[in-house]
């Protein structure tokens, strides 16, 4: 990853079999002072090693491709060590992608079919170190996820801000 700084941009790879997203994505992008995008792959292995050789912040990755989906993308990516915020980037609002995702490791689960300004708003909050999901997933009504979903969604949300058990000597808890 790129050292940040507050006048570097966060710099962003998109991984996605579609060539007209791609470029729309890179157009949008082209717009923004603190979003760049450093590089595009068509297919996984491709954005593998892509990702492996530029180190983004960010990659916006989507879940399913031809040859390899993005979940099993995103595992190999972690597997080789990318330690950069990885977000899918898909049609797809069922529920068992979206747990998918978020199980293997995804920083956040957005939907193609949101406002590109909306995109560029998520895109900086995961600079800036925070889980996106879009807000059709988890809005009430209607609800996009079934009720056990919804449950483990927000407990796994819950259990990223909580912050973790800090001792005194002698065994007493802070939190």
């Amino acid at each position: 990853m790129t050292d940040k700084t507050p006048d570097t941009p966060a710099s962003i790879l998109i991984i996605d079999d579609h060539p007209l997203l791609r470029r729309g994505v890179s157009q949008l992008l082209e717009l923004e002072d603190d979003l760049e995008l450093v590089g595009e792959a068509g297919e996984p292995e491709a954005g593998i090693r892509l990702t492996l050789e530029l180190d983004p912040d960010m990659v916006l990755l989507d879940l399913h491709m031809p040859g390899m989906n993005g979940i099993e993308t995103l595992k190999r990516l972690r597997g080789e060590g990318f330690a950069g915020r990885v977000v899918m980037f898909t049609v797809s609002d069922h529920e068992e992608d979206v747990v998918d995702a978020l199980q293997a490791g995804a920083d956040g689960y957005l939907l193609k079919d949101m406002d590109p300004d909306e995109l560029v708003r998520q895109m900086r909050q995961v600079s800036l170190g925070r889980m996106v999901i879009s807000e059709s997933l988890t809005a009430e009504p209607p609800y996009q996820l079934s009720s056990p979903a919804q449950a483990w969604l927000k407990s796994f949300i819950n259990s990223i801000l909580q912050p973790p058990p800090f001792y005194l000597p002698g065994g007493t808890s802070l939190f």
